[in-house]
């Protein structure tokens, strides 16, 4: 009777600490997108990010990750991120998020155009001993790309040129 009564303890235990530890990664994710990015406290960044960090390239380690948000925060400079859903299970962290901000710096080989966007888009964050280890960002690209005035908003003239080569 001892024995099993111990067992639903630690498996009560357990469970409190799995959703403590997530609840814990919610939180880091919060302080990204609100202190990081949208407050431009850089600093922050070693003690969310571990040295062992992965981006979807695979690029490696803290200062990639550091890298693509200090480009990122020099073409958007007033850039402001929400985070608009947010889900965890384990150590996984995934969100749905907006950015909407002006075009001051050179972004992806795109010139500055002065112009605002606003962009959604999801990431996953993976967790390991407390610190993101791995992240998937996927926004709307082409969205994008037409708020920047790079891509024009009707296809059309596009399409035909491609169906023009392909015959």
């Amino acid at each position: 009777m001892k024995t099993l009564a111990h067992l639903f303890f630690v498996l009560a235990f357990s469970t409190q600490l799995a959703a403590a530890q997530t609840n814990n990664y919610k939180g880091i994710i919060h302080n990204l997108y609100e202190n990081i990015l949208s407050h431009r406290k850089l600093s922050l960044v070693d003690s969310i990010v571990s040295v062992d960090y992965t981006n979807q390239q695979g690029a490696k380690g803290a200062q990639v990750f550091k890298q693509n948000l200090t480009e990122l925060l020099a073409a958007f400079p007033d850039g402001q991120w929400t985070i608009t859903a947010i889900i965890a299970e384990g150590n996984t962290v995934m969100i749905k998020q907006k950015m909407a901000g002006t075009h001051k710096g050179k972004f992806q080989q795109i010139q500055p155009t002065n112009k605002s966007v606003v962009v959604e888009g999801f990431a996953i964050y993976t967790f390991q001993d407390g610190k993101i280890v791995h992240s998937e960002i996927q926004t709307d690209r082409l969205g994008f790309l037409q708020q920047l005035g790079v891509i024009d908003r009707d296809l059309s003239a596009a399409i035909e040129r491609v169906n023009g080569q392909l015959h």
